[in-house]
């Protein structure tokens, strides 16, 4: 693995990282408890460090909400395709 790719597959894990301690303080809190700081703190990292990675925490809110949209879509599809009768 190259230096390049190495580098995007850290940037890829510690946005997945983030975006895990997000969801896990959503769970506890809900979505209006959910701030940069608690994401920080969860994650021991800077806040600025977290602004390198997503521009908002409406961002990480629309990044989580767009994977859990996919999630469902492929639980449909996976259904869709086990072609069970309908009664």
């Amino acid at each position: 693995m190259s230096t390049k790719d190495r580098k995007l597959k850290e940037r890829e894990n510690r946005k997945e990282f983030i975006l895990s301690a997000a969801f896990s303080i959503m769970e506890k809190y809900g979505i209006y408890g959910l701030n940069l700081d608690l994401i920080a703190k969860e994650t021991d990292l800077a806040k600025g460090t977290i602004y390198l990675y997503f521009k908002s925490k409406e961002e990480i809110i629309s990044t989580l909400s767009l994977k859990a949209r996919i999630l469902l879509l492929n639980e449909f599809k996976e259904i869709a395709n086990k072609n069970l009768d309908p009664l």
